[in-house]
């Protein structure tokens, strides 16, 4: 074995393991990027991402909805 791979691995060796407040703040810096990407978006073309998935998710509830009302109306004739 060769010194430098030999000390690449006590390196690696000697590091710590990643702690939970590391992953949430890299988490937190990840969404602060996300949501700074948002308002740029919604300035500059009037596109929201939250306000879009909202919506989605308004119409699949209807969609669902009026889905099961047929469904019923459906089978009350049978």
């Amino acid at each position: 074995m060769s010194y430098a791979k030999a000390e690449s691995n006590s390196v690696l060796a000697a590091e710590a393991p990643v702690s939970g407040e590391k992953i949430v703040s890299i988490f937190n810096e990840i969404l602060g990027g996300f949501n700074d990407f948002n308002q740029w978006l919604d300035g500059k073309i009037g596109f929201n991402i939250y306000k879009a998935v909202e919506l989605v998710g308004q119409w699949l509830t209807w969609s669902l909805t009026s889905l099961i009302k047929l469904v019923k109306l459906g089978l009350s004739y049978l």
